[in-house]
């Protein structure tokens, strides 16, 4: 026992040692420093715990996980991309939990799992596009007109990360387990999100919104009104984040699960994405927790009833929108030119889309190809070097510009194979409990496509890490259908 303590505090030292070596070799900033030996800290905890109780520590590798989502926890090394872009998807090779938790679900092992085996069916179908998405991504490095080919190369990379997420969790942890761990860390991430809106607007401390990100001075603000945003470096990508996370406790909710906790988040969450001021958040988040909440009782009429609430959902959205109360609110004196700077984004989008149908013009590379192969001229109310430094505010566009009609029809598959699983499983399971994954999996989809409308926020690394969550919870639900009532 002595021997195992001592060595233990050997490799700790070590670990620690070779961390502060390595950081000053490498000149890496004290920030990065800090997150490795968080991520140390996290595994030698949690594998600490695994001695004990396997199926706990896995449960709190996954709650973790999902509680720090929107932390800027990862980093990037090998990053040679130059420019300063905002560029969606990572500028090099992003080092994350989205890599240390299959790592530590891989050592916390089932006994009777192994590391991969052979998916559902479900996951062969999503896991493929997923796949195939990536492929195009690192096949689009060699295309004639991509602009900025290791940003494209980086950006297939990060996807096919994705896919390992998905395939090696989904292999080594339980549907119970990864219920429990997506829930409470879910309540988890609510709560961390509320004290930094908290801080800010509501007890208006500026440091809380320069903690994470140096670049958030100029979103915090509309009209000379504060605004939301977390740890998050933009309020729309907090009311994006919350609106996809927030379907989980109607869901929650309508089924009876942890009824009173799940009903005081929903209303905690409805507050910060209200402070956030993001009308795109505003809607889909109204119109996904209708139809979730209705959804959780369809049968095999499932189709009519879509129908209904999707018509009823637009009643709550154009109180908000379009009465004296909501454009007082919402509509500002800015919402007429950005919706008119979007069209003039779109069409930009739609020409170059028109010029490379097919293939596109590079994955993570759109901006480059903008700002180095089309002269804007004067661009009204953004300005052209808005535009040769931003990605188009059209998820839809934004794809089908860098990876062509293939690359569009292969990423919305993606979505399409998970909400029609979530569909036969609404319509499958009679019991409610077994319901909630799949009234989730609905909710944030839909929260989802419709943003990526007006947005790009949702094409971002913490929106894929949500999408793989969801895509792991529903395998899993193929795998194990038995909902435990003990959790």
């Amino acid at each position: 026992m002595k021997f195992k303590k001592t060595a233990k505090i050997t490799a700790l030292a070590v670990f620690v040692g070779a961390s502060v070596g390595s950081a000053a070799f490498l000149d890496i900033d004290k920030r990065t420093l800090l997150k490795v030996l968080f991520y140390f800290a996290f595994a030698v905890i949690t594998i600490a715990i695994g001695s004990r109780n396997k199926s706990v520590a896995r449960i709190i590798v996954l709650s973790v996980f999902v509680t720090t989502l929107a932390l800027p926890l990862s980093f990037s090394i090998f990053n040679n991309v130059s420019g300063s872009i905002a560029r969606p998807l990572p500028e090099g090779l992003e080092f994350g939990m989205f890599q240390i938790v299959p790592l530590l679900l891989v050592i916390l092992n089932r006994s009777s799992a192994r590391i991969i085996s052979s998916p559902h069916n479900f996951s062969i179908k999503t896991v493929k596009f997923i796949a195939l998405f990536s492929a195009l991504g690192f096949v689009s490095i060699f295309y004639q007109y991509n602009a900025n080919p290791l940003a494209s190369l980086w950006g297939a990379v990060f996807i096919m990360f994705m896919a390992g997420l998905i395939i090696i969790t989904s292999n080594n942890i339980s549907f119970n387990e990864a219920f429990l761990g997506l829930w409470w860390g879910s309540v988890g991430a609510t709560i961390l999100q509320t004290i930094f809106v908290i801080a800010y607007p509501i007890l208006n401390i500026h440091g809380a919104t320069t903690l994470f990100s140096s670049t958030t001075e100029v979103w915090i603000a509309r009209d000379m009104t504060p605004r939301a945003l977390g740890t998050t470096d933009n309020p729309n990508s907090l009311g994006s984040y919350l609106s996809m996370l927030i379907p989980i406790f109607v869901a929650s909710y309508k089924a009876g699960y942890n009824k009173k906790l799940s009903s005081f988040l929903i209303m905690v969450l409805l507050g910060d994405i209200f402070l956030t001021q993001s009308r795109s958040a505003l809607v889909s988040t109204i119109i996904s927790c209708v139809f979730v909440f209705w959804i959780m009782d369809a049968d095999k009429k499932i189709i009519k009833k879509t129908i209904v609430v999707l018509i009823a959902s637009m009643v709550p959205v154009m109180l908000f929108l379009f009465t004296p109360w909501g454009e007082m609110l919402f509509m500002s004196t800015n919402a007429q030119d950005m919706l008119l700077a979007r069209q003039i984004y779109w069409d930009i989008a739609l020409n170059l889309w028109y010029n490379h149908p097919l293939l596109g013009v590079g994955l993570n590379s759109q901006v480059d190809y903008i700002s180095r192969n089309i002269n804007l001229g004067v661009v009204a109310i953004m300005g052209s070097n808005f535009v040769e430094t931003n990605p188009i505010h059209n998820i839809y566009l934004l794809v089908a510009d860098e990876n062509g009609i293939i690359g569009l029809i292969c990423w919305i598959s993606i979505y399409l194979t998970i909400v029609f699983r979530s569909v036969k499983g609404i319509v499958r399971e009679k019991v409610m409990l077994n319901r909630i994954p799949f009234g989730f999996a609905i909710g944030s989809l839909i929260a989802f496509l419709i943003e990526s409308l007006f947005g790009w926020e949702n094409y971002r690394i913490l929106p894929w890490q949500q999408i793989s969550l969801i895509i792991i919870l529903l395998l899993l639900t193929g795998k194990e259908s038995v909902f435990n009532s003990n959790i």
